[in-house]
Parts: structure tokens; sequence; C-alpha cells
């Protein structure tokens, strides 16, 4: 077994050439992938051993989860949890860069933030409104034309 984290330095120490680092990244990320898989079926395995005295947070209600009468299975449940922590440090990290962009080029609201910090929700928002971390989606539309019938109802309806 390698040491945890391994693939980590490895790819960030590896010094490989130009030709080779896409696949050494597609490889340690796959690595990285396995290794994270592994540590949340650790905490699943430890949950269900924990029984009554398992904590109540939101991986123990997964676990607990039905879909059509069903229990999520533990491929599923490593599969959201996943993808929720890997999406969120992204899209968090996005964020933090987008608002330190934005703040380095406008030394003014700088000022204004630190002389009136009670800005710093409704800046943040604009902020993000205008530069979103999550600005573009990976679906593709059909080539095939369709009509779209527009219609407008009142809100209540």
């Amino acid at each position: 077994m390698t040491e945890p984290h391994s693939p980590t330095r490895r790819f960030w120490l590896g010094g490989k050439r130009a030709d080779e680092q896409d696949r050494f990244f597609r490889e340690a990320l796959g690595e990285l992938a396995l290794e994270f898989d592994g540590v949340i079926r650790e905490l699943l395995a430890s949950r269900r051993e924990a029984g009554d005295a398992a904590p109540d947070d939101v991986t123990t209600r997964i676990m607990n989860e039905t879909v059509e009468g069903r229990a999520l299975t533990d491929e599923e449940i490593v599969s959201i949890l996943r993808n929720w922590t890997v999406g969120e440090l992204g899209t968090i990290s996005s964020s933090i860069g987008i608002l330190m962009n934005y703040l380095a080029l406008n030394p003014k609201w700088q000022e204004r933030l630190r002389a009136n910090r009670s800005l710093l929700p409704a800046v943040i928002d604009e902020i993000l409104r205008l530069d979103a971390p999550l600005m573009s989606n990976r679906r593709i539309t059909t080539p095939r034309w369709r009509s779209v019938a527009v219609t407008s109802r009142p809100a209540n309806e």
C-alpha cells in the first residue's frame, strides 16, 4: 500500500516532461479518487459499526435514506459525498479567487469595505453575481431544431 496522499506528492513533485504531464495528471487524479473513495468507505463502515451512536449528520442521514423504497448502495453514497466534497471545494476556491481578483483590481472598494464591514455580504453577493463561479454548464443541446412555445401566466398559476 502507498503512503497516504502519495498521489498528491507524486503529482506535484514528479517533475514530468510536458508530453507526459497530461497522462501523469490523469493517473494521479485517478489514484486520488480511489484514495478518497476508500476514506469514504471507511467512514461508512465506522458509522455502521457505531449504529445508533453514529453522529446525526448528513452522511448518516444519506446512509439511512431510501429511493423508491430501496436503500442507497455504497457506490451511490460514495458518489454523492465525493461530488459534494470535491464540487464544493472547487466552487469555494473559485469564489475566493473571483473576490480577491475583484478587490485587487478595485482598491477603492477595499478601502470602503475596511471602513464599513457591514457592506461585505451585499458586495460579495454582487461580485459573485457579476462573475459567478459556475457560469458554464457542460450540457450540450441536441443539433436538431425544435419549436418552443413561449407563454405567459400570472404568477399564482
